[in-house]
């Protein structure tokens, strides 16, 4: 997505969210975070983080109406309607589950395969938090797969090579070093 237009919360050092929803809403990634999801884990667990309420909402259409059975969850359902969400992610009767951040920290969701990222941030922290939710031990589980559609790899580097952390606010690491495939688009670490 292009990001030119939006503007960086002074507050948070991460982008504003009203800005960054319309460059999402007008990215239109929805069938392209559909067709990769069939690709490259179709059937496995998912969580989808996206900008906002509506953001989640509509991507969770686009999934459904391509035939995976997705759910959003958001603040205002009750937990004991999120956590029947959660079981039949569990069950694999539910495919996706989108989001905006309440499945962001807090949240152990072990059998989780894929994450997708529909939601671009300069928050290192919150990148992680967002990745740790695929990190989680599970039974015949070995790895987990990140769609990236935000270009959090291209600002954060890849969840293995964890970055030195400052309390001072200083980002003691330069920006990370990826390649991408011009042809498929594949991301890697050229050093590893």
């Amino acid at each position: 997505p292009s990001l030119e237009n939006v503007k960086i919360d002074k507050k948070t050092g991460d982008y504003k969210l009203d800005d960054l929803a319309v460059a999402m809403q007008k990215a239109n990634l929805y069938g392209d975070m559909v067709v990769s999801y069939k690709k490259f884990a179709y059937g496995l667990p998912t969580l989808l983080f996206c900008v906002d309420v509506n953001h989640s909402k509509e991507v969770c259409a686009a999934f459904n109406k391509a035939g995976v059975q997705a759910e959003h969850v958001d603040a205002l359902m009750p937990d004991k309607n999120r956590n029947e969400v959660i079981a039949r992610l569990e069950k694999g009767e539910t495919k996706v589950i989108t989001n905006v951040g309440i499945f962001t920290t807090g949240v152990d969701i072990p059998c989780i395969q894929c994450i997708i990222l529909a939601r671009p941030t300069k928050s290192y922290n919150l990148y992680i938090q967002i990745l740790g939710r695929g990190t989680r031990t599970y039974p015949g589980k070995e790895k987990f797969y990140v769609l990236d559609h935000a270009d959090c790899i291209a600002e954060h580097g890849f969840i293995e090579r964890e970055k030195k952390c400052s309390l001072t606010g200083e980002t003691p690491n330069a920006k990370p070093f990826i390649t991408t495939c011009r042809v498929c688009y594949h991301v890697w670490d050229p050093y590893e």
